[in-house]
């Protein structure tokens, strides 16, 4: 499982760089814990924490968040 922040309005994920369509190429968090912080200070408006499986490319959301 990988952790990712994505964007509730847009629907892309957080990479390094920016952000992306594709789940598979979200930034990997080590946990949620670490995935909240960094979303808080992404200047998005609002961000859920998601669990993505690469195998199946399922989403699970996990938390929801504003700033």
């Amino acid at each position: 499982m990988r952790v990712l922040i994505q964007d509730v309005q847009s629907r892309k994920y957080f990479n390094e760089r920016e952000w992306v369509k594709d789940a598979r190429e979200g930034a990997n968090f080590v946990s949620h814990r670490l995935a909240y912080t960094v979303a808080r200070h992404s200047g998005v408006a609002e961000f859920n924490i998601v669990l993505y499986s690469p195998v199946g490319g399922y989403l699970f959301s996990v938390d929801h968040g504003r700033n």
